[in-house]
């Protein structure tokens, strides 16, 4: 396959195995958020935001939406009131960081990982 003419980038470089400088210079940077129990997979396709300021408010929304319904629940039991708590520090917390803390920002609360990952698009 190496040297296959659909493998040839524009800049005449051989891109199968590897992206050539010109063309990762050319590749957005794609911020990847969402959450899911660790060690399976998300329920749901990650949210896609250009900016870390988008992705950082995407992620305080899910935080701040989790606690609210654990808020909304009857009879809250002391973990659930806990993990309600680490929610809503962690979403003032992720609010005042000004810059992305590369290569991701996880938040692990009431078994729940909660995350924004740094992706190159294409």
């Amino acid at each position: 396959m190496k040297g296959e003419p659909w493998n040839i980038c524009p800049h005449g470089v051989d891109c199968f195995m590897t992206v050539c400088e010109e063309c990762d210079k050319e590749r957005k940077d794609v911020y990847l958020v969402g959450f899911n129990v660790p060690g399976y997979l998300p329920t749901m396709e990650p949210v896609e935001c250009e900016t870390w300021e988008d992705a950082r408010a995407c992620l305080v929304d899910y935080l701040r939406a989790h606690a609210n319904d654990l808020a909304d629940g009857d009879d809250l039991t002391a973990n659930e009131a806990d993990t309600m708590v680490a929610l809503d520090y962690a979403a003032n917390d992720i609010e005042t960081l000004q810059k992305f803390p590369e290569p991701s920002c996880v938040v692990t609360c009431g078994g729940v990982e909660y995350w924004v990952h740094l992706e190159k698009e294409g």
